[in-house]
Formats: C-alpha cells, structure tokens, sequence
C-alpha cells in the first residue's frame, strides 16, 4: 500500500487516503502543486528550467556536431577542387606551350622565304645568329609557359593539402564537442538537482 506521502507526490488527492491528520494536509493540495511543497510552483518552474537547460546543451551540441560534420564536407570538397585545379593548370600551361609553340614555327618558317627573297644566305652570318637567337628566346618562352603552369598547379596542390588538413581537424573536432556537450547537459542537470534539493 502507498503511503499518504507518495500519494500526495503523485497527485491523487484524497480519493485513496484515508482521513487522518495527514490526509487532511494532503487533501488540502490541488494535486501537482502545493503537496507539503513536494511539487510547489518554484519547485516545478526549476525543474523545468533544468529540463530546457540540459536539453538546450543537448541541442547546441548536436548543432556543433554537425556544423563540424558539414566544415568536413566542405573542405574535402574544396580540397577536391584544388586538385582539380591543379590539374587545370598543367593541362592549361602544356595547351599553352603548344600554342605558342606552333605560332613561333610558323613564324620562324615565314622568314625563311623572305631572307631569300631579299637574297641573304640564311645559313651563314647574321641571319643565322638571329635564327639561333631567336630560337634560344622561342625555347626560353615555351619554357617559361609551362613553368608558370607548374607553380600554379603546385599553388593549387598546397591548397588542396590544407584543405585535407582542415577536414581532418573538423572531424577530429566531433567526439571532444559531444564530450563538452554531454559535459555541458550533465551540469546543466546536476546544478538544477542541486539548486532543488541543495
């Protein structure tokens, strides 16, 4: 049989309880509020400030999880468009090379008639250094072209590693976060407990 006390904690009034002295203050509560104070107004308002607060650290905890989760995606993503890019670079400098590559052949072949027609030996003296020369300067660009491809694809490959790093810190982030926020709940709980029953 349940005493007039847990009775009373349960709301019951004076239905089940027999009428004593103890009934009498029992049966004077309106059920949840007002039993000896075992459910008084301050006391239910505490506990549902206690309630929203470890479920409000629940929450703010799950958002951080998963705005860490969402950071990770992204900067694996950003880190695939890096290399993508890198890529790019490359594949951009070679196209530009060949370009120039064929633009300079043509007009190292359209001298070659105009010398003669101009009647200059083209094998021999002037003309064959400015041939060389201008060969060397041709070779010199080509090489230039495809060099400043290879530093923007190294730029964007050093990209795409911090990137990776970034992702591996944001995940690294998740289990400490819902650590803090089971910590930040439990506080939230235990300092409820013991502002009620402190």
């Amino acid at each position: 049989m349940c005493t007039p006390e847990i009775l009373a904690f349960l709301g019951t009034g004076t239905a089940a309880v027999a009428a004593t002295e103890t009934t009498a203050a029992i049966a004077s509560s309106a059920g949840l509020f007002g039993a000896k104070e075992v459910f008084s107004l301050g006391a239910t308002l505490s506990t549902l400030g206690t309630v929203a607060a470890v479920g409000g650290a629940a929450m703010a905890a799950q958002q951080n999880i998963a705005n860490l989760e969402y950071q990770t995606s992204m900067a694996n993503y950003n880190a695939t468009v890096a290399e993508n890019n890198a890529l790019a670079s490359e594949f951009a400098a070679q196209h530009e090379a060949e370009v120039f590559k064929d633009r300079f052949r043509r007009l190292r072949a359209s001298l070659g008639p105009k010398y003669a027609l101009a009647g200059v030996v083209i094998n021999r003296d002037t003309p064959l250094a400015v041939d060389i020369a201008m060969a060397e300067q041709g070779a010199l660009e080509e090489f230039a072209i495809l060099y400043s491809g290879k530093v923007r694809s190294g730029a964007a490959r050093q990209a795409a590693i911090g990137q990776k790093y970034a992702a591996v810190n944001y995940a690294s982030m998740v289990r400490p976060t819902a650590t803090a926020g089971a910590l930040g709940a439990g506080t939230s709980l235990l300092s409820g407990l013991g502002a009620r029953f402190g």
